[in-house]
């Protein structure tokens, strides 16, 4: 009685499967250190294949030093040489930037505007606000909000009160804020006639322009209040104003 066996031997040709630890992109500030995520691999025959991933030297090539965008790629073979359909990783080295109005163009998206609508003095909305304004105030350059976000006037108590928004000094030191007071359009303008008050005086701090508590907020709630009465003036008049400079 004889016995046989067949022994059938099949070709190997299905790849590695390569999966990507982290996001696609990534993006980092220049400056900082980039550490990459890696990869994975795995073959039906081989088992983990990921010690054998190959960056090509992309991983290396980043230089966090300058802006840049990077290209990570991930290859791998299994022992019968199948490649891997190959995966990628995107790296973004963006520019930091310092300056707070700028930084402001850009979340607004006032940047991707011709540059001529871009600087302070343009108004690329028509409202009549100019973008330094907007700015100040909490505004949208690219959305015409005049009558929501100027200051507001009460003379209920007699004085003239105007409440504005602006934007705290920490954010931007450089852009100033200055309530000023006059009986006549054409004499001098005083900031010591006026007082003002915020949120350590009480001024209600909700619904600031970027819909967050006042803690985080980039903004505050201010109140002007003229120090005498409108009656109390020899003609019967005040002028109040917010100066914005920057």
């Amino acid at each position: 009685v004889s016995v046989t066996r067949k022994v059938i031997i099949l070709e190997d040709i299905v790849p590695p499967v390569i999966t990507l630890v982290g996001e696609a992109m990534v993006t980092v500030d220049v400056g900082d250190t980039y550490d990459d995520a890696g990869a994975t691999a795995e073959d039906e025959n081989d088992g983990v294949l990921t010690p054998f991933i190959d960056d090509n030297g992309t991983v290396s090539a980043i230089d966090t030093n300058k802006a840049g965008t990077y290209v990570i790629t991930y290859d791998v073979s299994d022992l019968a040489g199948n490649k891997a359909v190959q995966v990628t990783r995107t790296v973004v080295v963006k520019e930091v930037i310092t300056d707070a109005f700028a930084q402001w163009t850009v979340e607004t998206g006032l940047a991707e505007l011709p540059a001529e609508q871009q600087g302070p003095e343009a108004d690329p909305d028509a409202d009549g606000l100019p973008n330094l304004l907007e700015y100040a105030l909490g505004g949208k350059p690219a959305q015409s909000d005049s009558t929501t976000i100027l200051p507001t006037l009460d003379t209920s108590s007699g004085s003239l009160v105007l409440t504005y928004i602006r934007l705290k000094p920490t954010v931007d030191p450089s852009l100033t804020y200055e309530a000023q007071l006059t009986t006549s359009l054409v004499g001098a303008w005083d900031a010591a006639a006026v007082s003002i008050g915020g949120a350590l005086q009480g001024i209600d701090q909700s619904n600031l322009p970027d819909e967050k508590d006042f803690a985080t907020s980039k903004y505050e709630r201010i109140r002007a209040t003229a120090k005498t009465s409108i009656a109390a003036e020899a003609k019967g008049r005040q002028f109040l104003r917010i100066r914005v400079s920057r």
